[in-house]
């Protein structure tokens, strides 16, 4: 199961990169986004958000303001940057990373320090 769940995840992240989204999946996908920047707050609850979070009123209109004039080019370029290059450094393949996952379960049954799972499907 671990091999198809980071397959799967693996193939999301090239249709993303691709840039294989519809303008309808760009359109869905920024009200999601909307949805939560632009969430009511309680009054009681906006002066230690903003404290805790340091972005300040006119930070999140400006953040607004770029979030809805995003491009696709954009979102695939923040695909490959902040997700993509990530994933393909610590997981080669699907594959590596259950040989991995195998490993430290075998290093776990001769006493090692680190759990794992015994086998993955």
């Amino acid at each position: 199961h671990v091999e198809r769940t980071i397959g799967a995840f693996h193939d999301a992240l090239a249709w993303a990169e691709a840039g294989s989204f519809s303008d309808q999946d760009m359109h869905e996908a920024l009200l999601s986004v909307m949805a939560d920047v632009d969430a009511p707050v309680a009054p009681s609850a906006r002066g230690s958000s903003t404290f805790a979070a340091g972005i300040s009123a006119e930070q999140r209109r400006e953040m607004r303001a770029q979030l809805l004039a995003c491009t696709r080019e954009q979102v695939v370029e923040a695909c490959t940057r902040h997700v993509g290059d990530a994933v393909r450094r610590r997981y080669r393949t699907a594959a590596q990373h259950c040989r991995a996952r195998q490993r430290a379960a075998r290093r776990v049954a001769r006493g090692g320090r680190r759990a794992g799972v015994e086998r993955c499907e």
